[in-house]
């Protein structure tokens, strides 16, 4: 039986990416917590990650891109590449009323990969994607 994949967030990315982020260490044993499980993205969630990174000057940009040649080669990853097919789905689904929750076209087409791949879990730390049917992986301790 194969492993469900997992879905991974730019919002992963971010943690990984930044020592100083309060989700960090909540990333990181997210990660190891799903190690043996293949990874699904897409490379626009990896354009947008990059993009955010590029406004942070030179040195975050080779982090970032460190991070995503890094991620890519070590963990298991497919990357979907976003399709005109893709692109609709998602933009049908950024289109609709989600309820007071706010999702990027990127994260619309990560819903509509979980929705088509029957996929459950996230690598995220946005809560919203629980209200649609999806389990953020990434959680801080209560302590922090």
């Amino acid at each position: 039986m194969t492993e469900e994949p997992i879905l991974v967030d730019s919002t992963c990315l971010d943690a990984l990416a930044d020592d100083h982020s309060p989700w960090r260490d909540a990333a990181i044993s997210a990660m190891r917590g799903v190690a043996d499980r293949p990874k699904l993205n897409t490379d626009g969630v990896y354009a947008d990650f990059l993009l955010e990174n590029a406004r942070r000057g030179a040195e975050r940009r080779r982090i970032a891109a460190a991070l995503v040649r890094r991620f890519d080669d070590s963990h298991r990853v497919e990357v979907m590449h976003v399709s005109r097919r893709l692109l609709i789905a998602g933009l049908r689904l950024y289109e609709s009323d989600f309820q007071g929750t706010v999702f990027t076209l990127q994260q619309c087409v990560l819903l509509h990969l979980a929705q088509e791949r029957k996929i459950s879990d996230i690598l995220s730390s946005e809560r919203d994607f629980a209200y649609v049917g999806l389990n953020p992986r990434i959680r801080r301790s209560s302590g922090r």
